[in-house]
């Protein structure tokens, strides 16, 4: 019996890490700084926090949700770590040499040998038994393989989870189809996922696809609609000071930024919302006090996370409270 742990399972510890790319973050990256340390002392108050920083372990980006290993154990043994091989997004981000070596720096004794697959923690969400998962993402990394060699290779790798696939991705979503930024399990038997009633918005078609693939998932399981914000375009000051060097997406005025609610961060114990400045952030907020189940529901500022391409559920990691972490 394989049993694959959720984002809120409980006994659990989280990985957070310090910004620094000057290509990446504004103003060299001082305000996402204060913005993860904020983040960090907000769960200091309900989970052990191990916060990476440059200077004491090397990598090249904050994104621990995609670059660390999901966790599962067979038949109640040692926690193990299935990696998939990562390529930087499809090569959004080409300096990744030490983001590929972080999960051998940091659970060296946990780790599967890496899955066949091509690919990043965002793309799947689940709630121990069942999965969603992005399929347009996983087609964009491994375009050589046919849908059905594609689920056979999912399958090998996740066996024990009920893999439902999705094939959509927002507009101006950089992964080309994250999970989490359209659905989020957030227990096992709660989904929160991403709807609009706007026939102009651009991701009105994804939305509306993206509820009949929800409705298909088991009955017990209730699925929480959750406003999506039109793509937001950037200020003058939310690209102040980047320094693109070509080994990275070019952050300038052009490039717009995705608000999804759904990338939040969810444990046993607390709910942390993101913020967006934007009118519906109370009205998600509320949806998601309705839902917590008993716990303790929190807001945090997230703009500056997705100015980098991210969200709170990118840059957290849950790692079970029994494996060490060299940084505390």
């Amino acid at each position: 019996m394989v049993y694959w742990r959720p984002d809120f399972a409980a006994d659990q510890q989280i990985v957070l890490a310090q910004p620094y790319r000057r290509d990446v973050w504004r103003q060299s990256a001082r305000p996402a700084r204060k913005c993860i340390d904020a983040l960090a002392q907000l769960l200091r108050q309900y989970h052990p926090i191990c916060l990476l920083t440059p200077q004491t372990v090397s990598y090249d980006d904050i994104w621990m949700r995609d670059i660390l290993p999901l966790w599962y154990q067979e038949d109640a043994g040692q926690w193990r770590g299935l990696l998939m091989e990562f390529d930087g997004w499809g090569d959004v981000q080409q300096t990744i040499e030490q983001d590929s070596q972080l999960p051998e720096q940091l659970f060296a004794d946990h780790l599967y040998p890496v899955s066949k697959l091509i690919g990043e923690g965002g793309m799947l969400t689940h709630n121990g038994q069942v999965a969603l998962m992005g399929l347009a993402a996983l087609k964009s990394r491994q375009p050589e393989l046919t849908q059905r060699q594609l689920s056979r290779r999912v399958e090998q790798s996740l066996a024990g989870l009920d893999v439902h696939f999705f094939d959509g991705k927002l507009s101006a979503d950089e992964t080309s189809g994250h999970m989490d930024n359209l659905a989020l399990f957030i227990a096992e038997d709660t989904l929160i996922y991403c709807a609009t009633d706007d026939v102009s918005h651009p991701d009105y078609e994804t939305c509306q696809k993206l509820a009949e693939t929800v409705a298909q998932l088991p009955e017990h399981i209730a699925k929480v609609a959750l406003p999506l914000p039109l793509p937001q375009q950037p200020r003058e000051q939310d690209r102040a000071g980047i320094m693109s060097d070509g080994n990275s997406l070019v952050r300038d005025m052009t490039l717009p930024i995705c608000c999804s609610y759904t990338n939040l961060i969810v444990t046993d114990k607390v709910i942390v919302v993101p913020e967006f400045e934007l009118p519906t952030d109370a009205e998600v907020f509320a949806i998601i006090q309705r839902h917590a189940g008993g716990r303790k529901v929190l807001s945090h500022p997230a703009r500056e996370l997705v100015l980098g391409g991210g969200g709170l559920h990118c840059v957290s990691h849950q790692v079970p409270a029994d494996i060490p972490l060299p940084v505390i």
